[in-house]
């Protein structure tokens, strides 16, 4: 499996992910392969470094008892040890099953059941603390390893690297088992996030990556030279995917973003030429260019308004396949030598592109960037087909839509409406679930995604998803997902949930933008405490006309007739957000019961 890039070299696919990472080992072994933060500086780790850690770690499991087949769970934050463990356990062709690092001791015992793992590799003491209690709720003992440090018996890293130094498995031996590996071999077993009933174990092999990655390298050109800055959960298949398995086999750099919150600075930093990233964080960059254009008076707010009106004629004509007007290019040039380009330093500057998953990306968020010269290609993918069926190329984009099929990915539409996939990209099945694959896969091999959509121009578009549709009382069914986007285009709403199921009419949760109302609630003499201001008229006031602005773009069942507000934001820490940051409907339902109940009543 071969793919010609445009670097200085062609890229060699191998049929396994371990054998394709050695290529790269052996070609680039003094380039950094990972750059983490070591007492808040970034520090490499090579190509030659990290396989000597695969080595000797892999060697340690198969001295504890690891063998082909069997099953180790991973439960830890992103670490460059996340990734020596996760392919330390590909190597040895045993099965990684990655864990949330959110999730509960009994959620993780769940899924460590059900996959009958062999051991569990945990992060750190936190996490080998709720675990140590977990373990003894396993049908079958399963040994602790910590990848940070030490706690109780669990087995440090350094012990199991050890124990591969002295193992019986010499390296060649282990190589041998490396290259004796076959496409088919099961790689992980990845669970779903559970949020409508418990979690599936995907089951994915090496050729299911690997096609996925010959795509990838198709549509987006990757090259050696590229950077990655990753921080999205590695447990996760978008950022295991992208900024784990792609970017080693390309040979690329993966930075690692210490947190959340240290985001902007780690952009700064490393100046990333690619980045992942799901729709919220997408929406957190507009917010914050649009904070930060406030702040400015006179001639720079001047300038600002100026850039953002001609970058958006600009953003919507490229991202609609048109060609743009001379006036509006040559204004264009101006506006983004002396905004875009500034703009774009902030986030490294040399970025080329982001690539947006995990749920629909708003058009108003993508021209708004795009405004600025800052690319979002959205794309779209399942655990269960790692990781993309449809992106947006650079060259090819359209907003609004996910983009056209990958080269080995077939779509088509269902006459419920529902995206259908076929390809060698999709998983073989849900681990012990044979009713719920038969339920996905049907006999002529297409996956029934569960997502609601429409094929335009080549080009996949997403509605809604099919189990999140919203069923009113009258029976039309709501694509609560638009509406949402809708609403959150207002500059004073932070989040907004919809409902109505069984319900006569549309409500909505919505969570007024604090720090955007700051400038009206002191024009208004209104009181900056949020718990006093939700319930003060002039806000209701306030908000009711920007939804009634919403509404004129909705049909009339489709229209939001009541809301409440909330007065705190939406965290995975509080349960109500996935590790990728989807709404969790049922958690919202049950934690705001009381409100949801008061709306269905008629009350406002």
């Amino acid at each position: 499996m071969k793919s010609q890039l445009s670097g200085k070299k062609s890229i060699v696919l191998k049929d396994t992910l371990p054998k394709s990472l050695y290529q790269i080992v052996l070609r680039y072994p003094d380039k950094p392969a990972i750059q983490s933060r070591v007492d808040g500086v970034f520090q490499p780790i090579t190509f030659k470094e990290l396989w000597q850690e695969i080595t000797q770690f892999s060697r340690g499991l198969w001295a504890l008892g690891i063998r082909p087949g069997d099953r180790v769970g991973l439960w830890a934050e992103n670490s460059v040890r996340w990734s020596i463990a996760d392919w330390s356990i590909i190597s040895l062709g045993a099965i990684t099953v990655p864990l949330f690092p959110t999730l509960t001791s009994d959620q993780a015992v769940y899924i460590l059941n059900d996959a009958q793992v062999k051991a569990v590799v945990v992060g750190d003491s936190k996490l080998t603390k709720k675990m140590t209690e977990a373990v003894k709720s396993l049908n079958e003992p399963a040994p602790l390893l910590i990848l940070e440090g030490e706690y109780g018996e669990a087995i440090s890293y350094e012990m199991v690297k050890a124990k591969g130094i002295a193992a019986d498995l010499s390296e060649e031996d282990w190589l041998l088992g490396i290259k004796s590996a076959k496409p088919d071999d099961l790689v992980t077993f990845i669970y779903t996030s559970g949020t409508t009933g418990e979690p599936k174990g995907a089951m994915l092999d090496h050729h299911n990556f690997l096609i996925n990655i010959e795509d990838a390298l198709q549509a987006f050109s990757l090259t050696e030279e590229d950077k990655f800055l990753g921080f999205l959960p590695l447990s996760h298949i978008f950022g295991r995917f992208g900024d784990h398995f792609l970017a080693a086999v390309v040979g690329a750099t993966v930075y690692q973003a210490e947190s959340l919150s240290s985001l902007r600075a780690d952009i700064r930093e490393a100046g990333p030429t690619l980045m992942l990233g799901v729709p919220r964080f997408f929406q957190m960059v507009q917010h914050t260019i649009t904070i930060n254009a406030e702040k400015e008076t006179g001639f720079k707010r001047i300038l600002f308004n100026w850039a953002l009106r001609v970058g958006i004629q600009r953003a919507k004509a490229v991202g609609n396949g048109r060609k743009l007007l001379p006036w509006t290019a040559i204004q264009f040039a101006i506006t983004d030598k002396l905004v875009g380009k500034k703009i774009r330093q902030r986030i490294g500057g040399h970025l080329r592109f982001f690539v947006s998953g995990g749920a629909a990306l708003p058009m108003d968020t993508a021209e708004f960037l795009m405004a600025f010269g800052i690319l979002v290609l959205e794309g779209y993918g399942l655990t269960e087909t790692p990781t993309f069926i449809s992106v947006n190329r650079p060259e090819s984009i359209r907003f609004g839509t996910v983009g056209i099929p990958a080269a080995h990915v077939e779509v088509k539409i269902a006459e419920d409406g529902e995206i259908l996939s076929r390809g060698p990209n999709t998983m073989r099945g849900y681990y012990n679930l044979p009713d719920a694959t038969k339920e996905a896969l049907d006999k002529d091999g297409w996956f029934h995604t569960g997502d609601i959509g429409a094929y335009e121009n080549g080009y996949v578009r997403i509605t809604d998803r099919k189990k999140d549709l919203l069923v009113l009382s009258n029976g039309k069914n709501i694509a609560p997902q638009h509406i949402e986007n809708l609403l959150r285009l207002s500059e004073y709403i932070a989040e907004a949930v919809a409902l109505g199921d069984g319900q006569a009419v549309v409500s909505a949760l919505i969570l007024p933008d604090f720090e955007r109302l700051t400038k009206w609630i002191a024009e208004n003499g209104l009181p900056s405490k949020s718990s006093e201001l939700i319930e003060h008229p002039k806000l209701k006031e306030l908000i009711r006309s920007e939804i009634d602005k919403v509404n004129r773009e909705l049909a009339d069942y489709e229209k939001v007739k009541r809301f409440e507000f909330i007065s705190e934001q939406f965290s995975v820490e509080g349960g109500e957000l996935t590790p990728t940051l989807k709404v969790k409907r049922r958690v919202i339902r049950q934690k705001f019961e009381p409100i949801i109940k008061r709306m269905s009543r008629g009350g406002d």
